[in-house]
């Protein structure tokens, strides 16, 4: 097996996770099971979604994955938080 080394700048390199990011974003929001969209939310939108407050979504959104599409903007699945309800559902 031969090593080959490719030499590319950081904003090259930057350039090219957010584009693989946003290519599985895309590629990953058409659910295989209902083959429907999943629907992403902005942190506002999860907060009115899960009827709590920004400080309680704040401490407990490391619990599920977040999707950072750009810079400045963080997406959450709807399906991920629900998942996350049900499971404190399940410990009460």
């Amino acid at each position: 097996m031969e090593t080959i080394l490719i030499v590319i700048s950081k904003e090259e390199l930057e350039a090219l996770i957010k584009k693989t990011l946003i290519e599985i974003l895309i590629t990953n929001s058409v659910s295989k099971a209902e083959d429907k969209p999943d629907e992403f939310l902005n942190f506002q939108e999860a907060v009115e979604y899960l009827k709590i407050s920004k400080p309680t979504f704040a401490k407990i959104r490391s619990n599920f994955p977040s999707y950072k599409p750009s810079e400045n903007r963080v997406l959450f699945k709807k399906s991920d938080l629900e998942a996350y309800m049900e499971s404190c559902k399940m410990k009460n």
